[in-house]
Order: structure tokens, then sequence, then C-alpha cells
């Protein structure tokens, strides 16, 4: 009897392991997991240069807009640096703005970035090359409305044209 308990008990120990053995991808944890935390395992990813999956897997708010930002989701990451009023979020919301192309909106959260903190050389620098982009994107449709002005003008002169020559 005290045989068969021990292959029995043999048998289940020998089942034990290998059910600890088989691990299911979907609950596999890697070693790291085990020693840091999200925001460090989302750390390494960001420096490893995978953004977007950084961005998942940060807790931190501000760190998961920097990840969202660099990974190219700019309209997330407006959203998410909007959660913080700040000089910094300011300045971070004016640099996702300008990669948006809303430069008048970026103008304006640069200018609150600088309310806040008048020395921020980076801001104020950011504002300035914005506020070319701005000038010059103004002057392209300034341009364009020109250009379509003189068409037309130049298809009503030939319509005319046309029409006294019919006559």
């Amino acid at each position: 009897m005290k045989k068969l308990l021990d292959n029995h008990l043999s048998i289940i120990c020998g089942l034990l392991l290998l059910s600890l053995c088989y691990v299911d991808d979907a609950y596999a944890l890697s070693w790291g997991a085990l020693w840091h935390t999200p925001d460090q395992q989302a750390a390494k990813l960001l420096a490893e240069g995978d953004a977007q999956q950084a961005s998942t897997r940060f807790e931190d708010e501000n760190w998961q807009a920097a990840a969202n930002y660099r990974a190219g989701n700019y309209q997330q990451a407006l959203e998410d640096f909007a959660k913080e009023d700040s000089a910094q979020s300011d300045y971070n919301r004016g640099n996702t703005l300008a990669q948006l192309g809303q430069y008048e909106a970026a103008i304006a959260a640069y200018d609150a970035a600088l309310k806040k903190d008048p020395n921020d050389e980076d801001a104020q620098f950011n504002r300035q090359v914005v506020k070319q982009l701005s000038d010059q994107q103004q002057q392209n449709k300034d341009q364009q409305q020109d250009q379509n002005q003189n068409q037309n003008q130049d298809q009503q002169n030939s319509d005319q044209q046309s029409s006294q020559q019919n006559q």
C-alpha cells in the first residue's frame, strides 16, 4: 500500500512540475516584469525607440503623453498634455499643435508657457519659428487666392471676348 501511495505521490508531483513548466503566452511574464514597475518597463521601451509600445505601458500621464508625441500620436498627446496646467505642459502642447499644423493655437500655447515661465528659451525660440511658419502659410494662402482671382478674371475676360465675337 505504501508503495502504491508513493507512486501516486510521485505522479502527482511530476504533473505539478510539468504544469508549472507550461505557461500560456497570455499569462507569461518576463523576468523584468517581476522586478520593474510598468513605468520603468515603458521607459526602457522608449529608450529603445519603441515609443508606440511605451505609450501603452506608461502609467504616469506625463510620460505617456511624451511617448504618444514621440510615436506620432499627436492628437492623443495633445489630449494628454492638456490634463496638466504648467509651463512645461503648455510648451509641449505648443510643440504638438505645431506638428498638427495648427500654428495659431501653437503660438497661443507657447504664449501661455511664457506667461508662466518668461525665461523659457525653448518656448521663445519655438514660438518664433512657428510664428514664421504661420506667416509663411498665410502668405501662401494669400498668393493662392490672388492666383485664383487672376484665373477667374482671365476666364471672365475670355468668355466676354468669345461672346462678343459670336455676336
